[in-house]
C-alpha cells in the first residue's frame, strides 16, 4: 500500500472513500450503482465480464 493511500485510509476512514468503480457505474446509471454497490445484487453472466 502507497504512503498517499494509507494516509487516506487513516484520514477519511475506508467507509468514506469511493470506489472509482461506483462513480463511474452512478453516472451510466444510478440505480445500477446502488444494485452493484450498495445491494449488492449484481450478479456476471454470459454478457458480463466477472
Amino acid at each position: 500500500m502507497t504512503r498517499s493511500t494509507t494516509n487516506l485510509k487513516t484520514m477519511y476512514g475506508e467507509d468514506n472513500l469511493l470506489m472509482i468503480s461506483a462513480l463511474q457505474h452512478f453516472l451510466f446509471c444510478p440505480r445500477q450503482c446502488a444494485l452493484i454497490h450498495v445491494e449488492q445484487l449484481w450478479q456476471g453472466n454470459l454478457f458480463t465480464a466477472f
